[in-house]
């Protein structure tokens, strides 16, 4: 059975094309695209008629793909900008006239896609806290096995805050240390976690970016991603050559994703300081996430 799972997020709309077996995944293609709805949606927290018709091309795409590769049934959810938004419902709508069927999520069930599509339903087997570095929110969840302890959920992303406080591009001195502030009484309180003992994955664009910039990985394959390294001196040198460059200077960086440079430079800012905050040195990377999470749900119902 081929199907199609689809994150409607901040930043991005990411797509999954899988044929599902006894419940596993078997990709056949996976893809982004610039959504642009935590850049555009107005300060009123209103979808415009323009962004309105611009994402409608992004899904209409997306359903002519699933078509040709004869996918049964297309699945999407939408984040933290859709569940934001005043009039969601006419984005909801919108889709289902393009044969999408779009549910928004709360953060804990987000929270909860992820950690299924990263550990699968068995969950992993040591103590484990999986991080969500989204556009809009960053979730983190710990847990081992089936039992998850502990799960929080802070409306900032990278896209959230670059828009908020970067003005300039590349931003200046104090609009840095103005962000890196923000971060810091954002996720102060998972400075209870510094001493507790847990392995570290972290997942979505930052996250994943970063490791395709430090591998320099310009063709993306299944797995190439999955079990990469970051350290204290990649995320260091990410921080400050990102923060030093312009949009135009960031996409030019090798392996880096055309709908991450907009936002990549605030994200390492953010990665590095919750690091810093919850005590890690190192992040395991995994490619996997929502889609794989969606993708597994939908092989259930069907």
């Amino acid at each position: 059975m081929k199907i199609m799972s689809i994150d409607i997020g901040t930043n991005s709309t990411l797509y999954l094309i899988a044929e599902m077996i006894d419940n596993e995944v078997s990709l056949l293609e996976r893809g982004i695209s610039g959504n642009s709805l935590g850049a555009e949606i107005r300060a009123d927290y209103l979808i415009s008629q323009q962004l309105l018709d611009s994402n409608r091309l992004i899904l209409r795409s997306l359903v002519k793909k699933a078509k040709e590769y004869g996918c049964v049934s297309i699945g999407a959810v939408g984040t933290h900008a859709l569940r934001n938004s005043c009039n969601s419902d006419e984005f909801i709508k919108m889709a289902q006239n393009e044969g999408v069927n779009l549910k928004i999520i709360s953060d804990a069930d987000e929270a909860n896609l992820a950690w299924k599509g990263v550990f699968g339903a068995e969950g992993p087997k040591n103590r484990t806290a999986l991080l969500d570095l989204g556009g809009g929110s960053t979730e983190l969840i710990i847990g081992k096995g089936d039992q998850r302890e502990f799960f929080d959920s802070i409306p900032m992303g990278a896209v959230s805050l670059s828009r908020n406080y970067f003005r300039h591009d590349p931003p200046l001195h104090d609009e840095i240390v103005a962000a890196g502030i923000a971060v810091n009484k954002e996720f102060n309180k998972w400075k209870i976690l510094q001493n507790d003992d847990f392995e570290l994955v972290g997942i979505a664009g930052t996250i994943t970016a970063l490791a395709a910039i430090k591998h320099e990985i310009k063709e993306y394959s299944p797995g190439v991603l999955n079990g990469l390294l970051l350290e204290p001196d990649d995320l260091s040198a990410f921080k400050d050559t990102l923060l030093s460059m312009n949009i135009d200077e960031r996409e030019l960086m090798p392996g880096m994703p055309s709908a991450r440079a907009a936002s990549i430079h605030s994200g390492s800012l953010m990665l590095e300081i919750i690091l810093k905050i919850i005590g890690r040195r190192n992040i395991t990377v995994s490619e996997k996430g929502v889609l794989f999470g969606l993708a597994v749900e939908m092989a259930d119902v069907a």
